[in-house]
């Protein structure tokens, strides 16, 4: 997205190309390749995290724990591409249909109404 974004501030020639849409779903391979930016710095915040865990001595430092949250707050952006991706390549399923329920009929309803007499 980064790239679309850049590309289409930094230069005017390239055409636009829309994302396609309710269409047969991609092969795995391919999907993964269009995010592998992505999915590499996510690779590389998480192995950080681990570093820190490991150089810092895990919950014992807080500043071991701060960085390890910064990095987690980094990653959340690469995680939820890698995730989309692994959603856009699911097969698309029907939507359950909702059963629906007929009102029951009011009983007063059938009743005859009553009339008064004038007095």
């Amino acid at each position: 997205m980064l790239h679309g974004m850049n590309s289409g501030l930094a230069t005017s020639g390239k055409p636009f190309l829309r994302t396609p849409k309710l269409e047969s779903t991609a092969p795995v391979r391919s999907v993964l390749a269009v995010s592998w930016e992505e999915i590499l710095l996510l690779t590389a915040l998480i192995a950080s995290m681990i570093a820190t865990w490991q150089v810092r001595g895990g919950w014992s430092d807080m500043a071991g724990v701060v960085w390890m949250a910064m990095l987690v707050i980094q990653s959340l952006p690469y995680a939820a591409t890698l995730a989309m991706a692994i959603i856009s390549i699911l097969p698309p399923t029907a939507p359950r249909p909702v059963p629906t329920f007929a009102p029951e009929p009011d009983p007063r309803s059938e009743i005859e109404p009553e009339f008064k007499q004038a007095a």
